[in-house]
């Protein structure tokens, strides 16, 4: 079990990093990456849309048409 992530910019900073490949994901799939890569068990989707949907709104833009996160 790895180390669960102290605080949200922490979450953000991982997601972001995964987005960074150009590569648009639903919040489910950057938790499964956030999962594997940090071995966080903890995280869940819910917590990815709302780190990414209320702290990241700078750096990403949501599609609500395919529910999907990419970096702007």
């Amino acid at each position: 079990m790895g180390k669960e992530p102290q605080c949200r910019n922490e979450v953000m900073t991982a997601a972001l990093d995964i987005l960074s490949d150009g590569i648009p994901r639903m919040a489910k799939e950057i938790c499964w990456e956030l999962r594997r890569i940090y071995g966080w068990t903890m995280i869940n989707k819910s917590m990815v849309n709302s780190v990414l949907y209320l702290d990241a709104t700078l750096y990403v833009h949501y599609d609500s048409h395919n529910y999907t996160y990419r970096i702007r």
